[in-house]
């Protein structure tokens, strides 16, 4: 478990959790690749991620897939990407704001809900099979409202 923790301007990663792990009330700002990356069946919740190449990343141990894991409750700005999931992740309740490039990037079996996704390059990419739980808030990079996929 990670609680209470930051990380700042590390030349790669920030904060770094292995399966099952939980990142509670951190922060990861302007490191060089992924701001907080957590694997399979982790929790991310009521951190906050800014300035880093991906702001948090949530896949399966070696980059492909993920089984299950949440990021909750979380404050993700600046980033060049906000939110990356593999498969199987909720994310919700989040801040996603004024990311370059996308604020939520989602593979098959990801659900979202609640989260609000403003201001960023683009709002929300998916692929099939992702599920938009409901009461989530989407603008594009002008701050005009525009719908959730």
């Amino acid at each position: 478990m990670v609680s209470r923790s930051a990380a700042v301007s590390n030349a790669n990663n920030g904060i770094e959790v292995r399966d099952g792990s939980t990142v509670t009330e951190s922060s990861a700002t302007a490191n060089g690749f992924l701001g907080i990356v957590a694997t399979m069946s982790s929790t991310v919740s009521r951190s906050t991620a800014r300035g880093n190449s991906t702001g948090i990343y949530m896949a399966a141990t070696g980059g492909v897939g993920a089984i299950g894991g949440s990021i909750q409750g979380c404050t993700v700005t600046g980033n060049t990407n906000g939110i990356e999931t593999g498969n199987g992740v909720l994310v919700s309740e989040n801040s996603i704001t004024k990311n370059s490039n996308l604020g939520l990037l989602l593979n098959p079996g990801a659900g979202y809900r609640g989260n609000l996704i403003t201001q960023n390059g683009f709002a929300v990419a998916t692929l099939p099979g992702v599920l938009n739980l409901g009461d989530n808030g989407c603008t594009d990079s002008a701050n005009a409202v525009i719908a959730c996929p």
